[in-house]
């Protein structure tokens, strides 16, 4: 398991050219890589270990493989109304109660989709990158490649360096098409972000949306702090026992030996909810935070397409080696997509030739 974990690494490679900005790299980098190592650990657990294991009562006419099997396949249940209760005093196990009222059950069968949700998740995350890609048609690697290897001649990088800014001249205000792609591209990570919270909350019944929160305000209570003085964690509506059970009901039904329907009430631990519960937890926050680092940069391309002035002030920062007088004065006949390309080009031209290239620029450029 290990080794694959590794090998997501290796398919997920990222380019040494950049054609796109830290925050929308951490939608196909970081969170792909976590997506689809959950999604390798999940795997891995259900097909090597044991999902869900029932008790085994000799007196049931029934296999423990059989009864592992159903309960896994038709879900598992528990009692609503006993969260509440006192472990040990009046129940045996959160949400394990004696009640045979279908109304009073909550359901979960989320459990054996897991791995996959996991991995469609990736491929989402990863759409607005490849999407980029392809509308990129490998413009920055064109210009910019060569320029970092080492091998080539004096004579062969002032030729590139000629043909980065003749392309540049020539093409000088006509790049915001270009930019406006990036853009919708980063409104799409955005848009999916979002609509992984309401998903995600879809597919726990409408329990996720409040999971994180629930759980920071159950860590704070005072009755958390006393049990856990105790060493015992079974403390009433915990909110990651009650979407991640690690005890649950489940209902078989067979025909006895008397020819009338026999009911068994079973009871089934599920060992993996307590990988689920600190994975969920985790992309809880993680989501939080990407939305609202993804809405901070959509809001600062936003303000740099209405107020030129800041776009001279974010390339002066990303390059505060080269003389600012001439990026204000380049950037004053430019639009918005010529500084996207011209700050694409700053992360990935040396500072050298960077410098160079915005000094010619600035005297071939007609203002």
């Amino acid at each position: 398991m290990l080794d694959l974990v590794k090998n997501i690494g290796n398919i997920l490679r990222i380019s040494t050219i950049r054609i796109d900005h830290t925050i929308f790299r951490l939608h196909y980098t970081f969170t792909v890589i976590v997506l689809l190592t959950f999604s390798v650990v999940m795997t891995s657990n259900q097909l090597v270990g044991s999902p869900i294991v029932c008790d085994n009562d000799p007196d049931k006419p029934v296999s423990l493989d059989l009864i592992n099997s159903y309960c896994y396949i038709s879900g598992t249940f528990l009692i609503s109304t006993a969260f509440n209760k006192s472990v040990s005093k009046e129940i045996p196990h959160p949400g394990i109660a004696g009640s045979q009222h279908p109304e009073t059950f909550r359901y979960y069968m989320y459990y054996q989709w897991v791995y996959f949700v996991f991995f469609v998740q990736a491929l989402f995350f990863y759409a607005p990158r490849w999407l980029w890609k392809t509308w990129e048609k490998s413009l920055i690697q064109i210009l910019v490649g060569g320029f970092e290897a080492r091998h080539l001649g004096e004579f062969d990088m002032r030729k590139k360096m000629e043909n980065l800014i003749l392309y540049v001249i020539r093409t000088w205000n006509k790049h915001n098409w270009y930019a406006m792609k990036y853009m919708f591209c980063e409104f799409l990570a955005l848009i999916n972000v979002v609509a992984q919270f309401f998903i995600l909350n879809r597919f726990f019944g409408g329990y996720f949306m409040t999971y994180g929160v629930d759980v920071i305000k159950f860590a704070m209570s005072p009755e958390v702090y006393t049990n856990y003085q105790n060493a015992t964690l079974d403390t009433p509506n915990n909110p990651m026992v009650m979407l991640f059970p690690r005890v649950t009901k489940c209902i078989l039904r067979m025909f006895g030996k008397t020819s009338q329907i026999e009911t068994f009430d079973i009871i089934c631990v599920m060992p993996l909810n307590v990988i689920n519960e600190k994975f969920f937890l985790f992309l809880w926050f993680w989501f939080l935070v990407l939305i609202g680092l993804t809405a901070l940069e959509l809001m600062k391309n936003i303000i740099f397409i209405c107020m030129p002035f800041f776009r001279a002030c974010a390339l002066c920062m990303h390059t505060s080696f080269v003389d600012q007088r001439k990026i204000r004065m380049i950037l004053r006949k430019g639009s918005f997509g010529d500084w996207f390309l011209l700050d694409l080009l700053s992360l990935n031209l040396d500072e050298t030739f960077y410098t160079e290239f915005i000094g010619k620029l600035t005297n071939e450029l007609p203002f």
